[in-house]
């Protein structure tokens, strides 16, 4: 049949609050006071009033505000989710399941308290001043700078680099050297765009956004694990990135050649990719000033502009889950399932200036068949004996790749061969025997960790009491 979509949905949702304290009302019907004036309809029905804290120290809602000295403590939530999806059938047995996410959530903590008119504003506070009319009266309050906190995670694509392995000596990785190498390029624009940073340093780096400032080693890591030059990777603030897809393949046409269905009932193919990209725990930075005309002015200790905020870590999640799989029925039944998954998971770290890699491959081979009328002799008649045996080979690595130092060193890593057969008989319609036998071994990468075996046979009776 032709190229198709077959169905299209979308969902977002948006959570806002409000978390006032001192609160000196009495409530009554419909969570009002008596007066039936505070707190208002629209905070009662979950309407958010951006200047309702201010509107409730004005009203004297909250502990009494006579002194100008009272300092009120104001937080707000906010969260967004958007989630896609869409199901496409470009051929009759081929079907592609896309998928794209996007979630932030920020908590904003604020002071405030009321002000006189001879009140004068801090140069460089970072907060404002906020005037409220209560019925023909003006109540003027100061707002000190809020805090931030928030994470931001959305679909992503990574593809572009996930087929690039590591040297098997020294481990060294062509993305993690193109990640060095595309800082100069994105401290160049950076420093393009910012009025401050006037010179450029001998190895090409504009001053103020050195090879360890946080607005240039971002976009590089992002550059870096998607492909892109350091001119190419955009700059712009995470908050306004759209998601990528991700998509599940699966195709079961093979069934329906001549040749494979003499062999199996049943032949599908599965291919599924998923990555996300994580900006974990950012905060307002509290020594962050810009001038007049919007740049970053403020600089650390490393002269390094401070950041509007400061992120803690960025991470590339990526899965291939699988990146093959086959899942057959042949026509005696047997079963039989063959997958190769692969996943691998970079972080960036700002605190200590490093990257860390988990890598890991992994063969899975699976197999069951369903003797029929098998009778023994603890059996009064003969029952099916479904048997299954899954053997799995997965390796696991750990990198930490030093960005200062350009040092990269395995930390942790395994090879992990697993062996599981199982063996059911239904004695009757309340027994059941199981025979089980388990087999794991580890076999380790790095010197500091024993090579381990553990190995698990048994019988297992479960009997079922009628009701």
């Amino acid at each position: 049949g032709a190229m198709s979509v077959k169905n299209v949905s979308a969902t977002y949702t948006n959570n806002r609050g409000t978390i006032l304290p001192g609160y000196n009302q009495e409530t009554n019907i419909l969570g009002q006071n008596p007066r039936f004036d505070a707190p208002g309809f629209n905070f009662i029905s979950g309407l958010q009033e951006d200047e309702f804290a201010f509107k409730a120290a004005s009203e004297n809602w909250v502990v009494n505000n006579d002194s100008t000295g009272l300092i009120y403590n104001y937080a707000t939530t906010f969260s967004e989710n958007y989630n896609v999806r869409a199901t496409i059938r470009p051929i009759k047995s081929l079907n592609i399941q896309l998928t794209a996410n996007r979630n932030y959530s920020i908590n904003s903590a604020q002071q405030f308290f009321a002000i006189d008119d001879n009140f004068a504003n801090p140069v460089d506070s970072g907060g404002s001043i906020v005037e409220v009319n209560n019925g023909g009266e003006t109540n003027r309050y100061y707002l000190v700078s809020p805090i931030n906190t928030g994470n931001f995670s959305m679909s992503f694509l990574s593809f572009n680099t996930a087929f690039f392995g590591d040297d098997p000596l020294d481990r060294s990785s062509k993305v993690f050297d193109n990640f060095l190498k595309e800082r100069a390029a994105i401290s160049e624009r950076l420093g393009a765009d910012n009025n401050n940073s006037t010179t450029t340093t001998n190895d090409g780096y504009s001053t103020g956004y050195g090879e360890t400032s946080q607005d240039v080693l971002i976009p590089a890591f992002i550059a870096a694990y998607t492909g892109k030059t350091g001119e190419e990777v955009s700059l712009k603030n995470f908050q306004n990135f759209i998601p990528l897809p991700n998509w599940r393949v699966t195709y079961d046409g093979l069934s329906k050649l001549a040749f494979v269905n003499r062999l199996f009932k049943k032949f599908s193919l599965s291919h599924s990719y998923k990555s996300t990209l994580n900006y974990g725990s950012f905060t307002t930075n509290l020594l962050y000033q810009q001038d007049d005309f919007g740049d970053a002015s403020a600089r650390d200790l490393t002269n390094n502009f401070v950041p509007e905020l400061s992120i803690a870590t960025v991470s590339i999640t990526e899965q291939f889950s699988p990146l093959i799989g086959a899942d057959m029925t042949l026509n005696n039944n047997m079963l039989l399932r063959v997958e190769y998954r692969k996943n691998r998971n970079a972080s960036l770290s700002m605190s200590n200036n490093q990257i860390t890699e988990i890598k890991g491959v992994e063969w899975t081979v699976g197999t069951g068949y369903k003797f029929r009328k098998v009778r023994l002799p603890i059996a009064k008649s003969a029952a099916d004996v479904d048997t299954r045996i899954d053997v799995g080979v997965r390796d696991n690595n750990t990198v930490v790749r030093r960005i200062v130092e350009n040092v990269t060193q395995l930390t942790s890593g395994q090879r992990i061969l697993s062996i599981k057969l199982t063996a059911d008989y239904r004695v009757s319609s309340n027994l059941n025997l199981r025979a089980f036998y388990d087999y794991t071994s580890t076999k380790p990468f790095v010197s500091s960790t024993f090579p381990t075996t553990n190995t698990n046979v048994g019988l297992s009776v479960r009997f079922t009491f009628s009701q």
